[in-house]
């Protein structure tokens, strides 16, 4: 999985592999209302509604967030990888 997502992101995903948590979707594209693609976030957990950003990923971030998705940074993630996992476990 490593090999298919951006290098800020690889210590995210091992944090939820160390913590038994489902691996993310890499290079998810959301859908709006229509079902037009509406942008790209770098990882993403669609069961619980959870994504992480790059900084050029601006559409998709926003696509999420209006549809109730919470949204972080991949600088954020990596940072404070916490935040992330608590998310992810409910």
């Amino acid at each position: 999985m490593l090999r298919y997502c951006a290098p800020e992101c690889h210590e995210i995903v091992r944090a939820c592999a160390r913590e038994g948590l489902p691996l993310p979707e890499v290079g998810y594209e959301p859908e709006d209302a229509s079902g037009a693609v509406c942008g790209q976030v770098e990882l993403a957990w669609p069961e619980q509604k959870v994504a992480v950003a790059l900084p050029d990923q601006a559409d998709g971030k926003a696509a999420l967030e209006a549809q109730g998705w919470a949204v972080l940074s991949a600088a954020e993630a990596a940072a404070e990888p916490e935040t992330l996992l608590a998310r992810l476990k409910g």
